[in-house]
Formats: structure tokens, C-alpha cells, sequence
């Protein structure tokens, strides 16, 4: 017969395994576990796209734990299309909640949004599960 404190001890190492394996970011649908951040890599200032008319075209790179360009800056009324590449190794969202943006990116992943920047103001761009870990940028939309 098998102990209570056997048993136990097993649930707690499959627990603790599973908990280990989402927040490591080895779930596929995990949006909120991340491993602890090392010093995050600088990125540039900001940037702003080579217009066609009024497109504008940018291009992201998504990583651990930042986005490059940190900061996009347009002109109200502009076509916006950014292309978002994720270049880390664990998967990373582009997410602008005012744009309702949210697109999920594994490693090697690219994707291309594209909005009219219909607003005007300073909005957030930020990583879903690595927000917390200084995953941030902007986006700057003038008047």
C-alpha cells in the first residue's frame, strides 16, 4: 500500500512541473507566464515610417523583453501597416487596446496589421505576458 505522504509528495512534483512548464512559456496557450527577465536590451527611441501618401509603413521586431522601435510615431489619418516579427524565443503579443490590436506571435513568427490612425494621442503598445517585465512602447499619433 502506497503512503498519504507518497502520494503527496507526487502531486506536489506534477504541480510544481506544470506550473514550471507554463510560466516558462512551453504552454501554447499561455498568455501570462514568463521567465524572470534579465536586463532588457535597449531599444531605439522612436521611428518614423517612409509614407506613400498617407501609408505608412513600419517594421516591428518583438524580443525578450522589448519592441524595436520602441516608439512609432504617424500623423492622424494616416494608413498605418506595421510588420511585427517576432525574433525571441518564446511567443510575444503586439497589443493596442484603443485599435483593439491583438495579435499573438510564436518564435519566428511574422504578422502584418494595418489600421487608419483615426485617434489622436500617446497609446500604449505592450506584450501581454511580458507588460510586467518593461515589455512596453508607443504609439505617438499626431494632430
Amino acid at each position: 500500500m502506497v503512503s498519504q505522504k507518497a502520494v503527496l509528495g507526487i502531486v506536489v512534483v506534477i504541480v510544481v512541473a506544470v506550473a514550471a512548464f507554463f510560466l516558462l512559456g512551453g504552454g501554447y496557450g499561455n498568455i501570462y507566464g514568463a521567465p524572470q527577465q534579465q536586463e532588457a536590451p535597449q531599444a531605439k527611441e522612436e521611428v518614423g515610417g517612409a509614407a506613400e501618401g498617407n501609408v505608412i509603413e513600419i517594421e516591428v521586431e518583438a524580443t525578450e523583453y522589448s519592441f524595436e522601435p520602441a516608439t512609432i510615431r504617424v500623423k492622424a489619418g494616416d494608413v498605418v501597416r506595421i510588420k511585427i516579427t517576432n525574433v525571441g524565443n518564446i511567443f510575444h503579443t503586439f497589443t493596442i487596446d484603443e485599435f483593439n490590436i491583438n495579435v499573438r506571435l510564436n518564435p519566428g513568427q511574422s504578422e502584418t496589421i494595418e489600421f487608419v490612425a483615426d485617434k489622436t494621442g500617446t497609446f500604449t503598445i505592450y506584450c501581454i505576458p511580458h507588460k510586467p517585465l518593461g515589455m512596453v512602447g508607443d504609439l505617438v499619433i499626431e494632430g
